[in-house]
């Protein structure tokens, strides 16, 4: 009965706890991350635990969307606060729940994925033990190396698991996501101050998809020095083609693998490797008794 509740039932609450509560929660790790621009700003009350309190928040638009989102910020501060660091035009870059009823800043300090990724990562190390032990007699060495074998074996499979559905696009819309060649009809490069005072270049490529009238823009590109939203400009040109992926939602992505994506294909091609060495664990931890 004490390795059912400690050994199974206590990780899974933990666990459940950790990455369900929290405001964002640690689940955020997988929302979707758009461009959106501040269009405004409110004063709500809300529910905190401890009675009702106001809150100041502003408000952004994510461009094809029509709802307008308020941004959760972490503590309470002024109106005037909230207005001076989040002035209407920034451009900012956010990440939306599912539900489409909430945003917080891409940048949130509140969004650390440490913990709860070691937490899980911990709480499968002992639901992988405590499994093993009704089949297996485990002595000191034997918790040692299976400890290791389930590292190597399931903590890479689940960063290479998410790895894949992360990101703006997700490298799985490469192989997902239904792909077309389409025109580009105008580009441009829009450059606004935001907070910190520096000015950021965003480059604006709008594309006709098949089943639209108006020109719709590619999203996923990000804002930052002009030369960068220069060189990207260059190698497309307006009248020529470009493959475009298409999100469920119907908003187009360059068909173009970036770093980020690289990365996850090199660790997936690796992951073999990794399973390879847990399995050895595996074996040194429970050796064959013929």
């Amino acid at each position: 009965m004490a390795r059912i509740l400690f050994g199974l039932i206590a990780p899974t609450i933990v666990t459940m706890v950790v990455w369900f509560i929290g405001s964002p929660p640690a689940l955020s790790l997988f929302w979707d991350t758009a461009d959106a621009t501040i269009v405004g700003h409110e004063t709500y009350e809300a529910e905190t635990g401890y009675g009702m309190h106001m809150f100041n928040a502003p408000l952004v638009k994510i461009e094809n969307r029509a709802k307008t989102l308020r941004i959760n910020l972490p503590g309470v501060s002024e109106m005037d606060d909230v207005k001076a660091d989040w002035p209407i035009d920034k451009q900012v870059r956010v990440k939306i729940n599912p539900p489409f009823s909430m945003a917080i800043a891409e940048n949130d300090p509140r969004l650390n994925y440490i913990v709860p990724v070691t937490v899980l990562a911990v709480s499968l190390v002992i639901w992988g033990l405590t499994l093993a032990s009704y089949f297996i007699v485990l002595n000191t060495l034997s918790w040692v190396f299976g400890a290791f074998g389930v590292i190597f074996t399931i903590v890479p499979v689940l960063i290479v698991v998410f790895r894949w559905q992360i990101g703006y696009p997700p490298p799985s819309a490469h192989f997902s996501w239904p792909s077309e060649r389409v025109e580009i009809v105008s580009q441009e490069i829009i450059s606004r101050r935001i907070g910190n005072g520096t000015i950021q270049h965003t480059p604006v490529v709008k594309v006709r998809l098949p089943d639209t009238l108006e020109p719709i823009p590619v999203d996923g590109y990000r804002g930052g020095f002009r030369k960068d939203a220069e060189q990207v400009l260059a190698r497309l040109g307006e009248g020529t083609m470009m493959k475009v992926n298409i999100s469920p939602v119907g908003v187009p992505f360059e068909a173009k693998w970036d770093i980020q994506q690289i990365i996850t294909i090199i660790l997936t091609c690796l992951l073999p490797i990794f399973l390879f060495i847990g399995m050895v664990f595996f074996r040194v931890a429970w050796p064959s008794r013929r």
